[in-house]
């Protein structure tokens, strides 16, 4: 009777239990980007020719009117932060993300601007979609995509958290948690 081969067999255990490991790393980086990829709806905006909003640089400024009739200046805002937010009402991760967004304004709506720009959107349709979502910070209409083009804005949900002294602190594209939301606010209410 021969003895067991054990040398051999424990290297054959070695690479197979190596090869395990790495399709189950392989797969769960690739679960994570088809995650992470989902969480943002591709828009199509004009092209503004206008450079990328960046870290650091001044946002570029506009004015609009809100559903309901206000109308906003983002340079007569400075002074104050202002979050930015470019969704849409079809958009499953920006309806997902807006019982956060309206949270975070009634936390800090005193000392924070929220500002949601809905792309390729009518009036009537973000008027019914804020009032059955209880929204209560300043919405914007843009139909014709003009203020998504000016910031140079691909998918939605997209947010830019602008520092009161009008320089943009962060760039976030994809659905944000509650948790992300304020640690990208925080910093902005020093």
């Amino acid at each position: 009777m021969a003895a067991p081969r054990t040398r051999g067999s424990a290297w054959v255990n070695v690479v197979v239990l190596v090869a395990i490991v790495g399709v189950v790393l392989g797969g769960l980086w690739a679960m994570q980007a088809f995650r992470q990829g989902s969480q943002v709806s591709a828009v199509e905006v004009p092209d503004s020719g206008a450079p990328v909003p960046k870290v650091g640089e001044y946002a570029p400024v506009f004015a609009a009117r809100t559903i309901a009739g206000d109308e906003l200046d983002l340079e007569a805002l400075r002074g104050k932060p202002v979050w930015l937010l470019f969704n849409a009402t079809w958009c499953a991760n920006c309806r997902a993300e807006m019982p956060d967004v309206q949270a975070m304004h009634e936390r800090y709506g005193a000392d924070l601007v929220v500002l949601s720009v809905f792309i390729s959107d009518t009036a009537s349709a973000v008027a019914a979609y804020g009032s059955q979502l209880g929204l209560t910070f300043h919405q914007v209409v843009d139909t014709s995509g003009q203020l998504g083009a000016l910031y140079r804005v691909t998918g939605v949900p997209s947010h830019y958290f602008i520092a009161a002294d009008g320089t943009i602190a962060a760039i976030e594209v994809g659905a944000l948690s509650e948790a992300a939301m304020t640690e990208r606010i925080q910093p902005l209410l020093g």
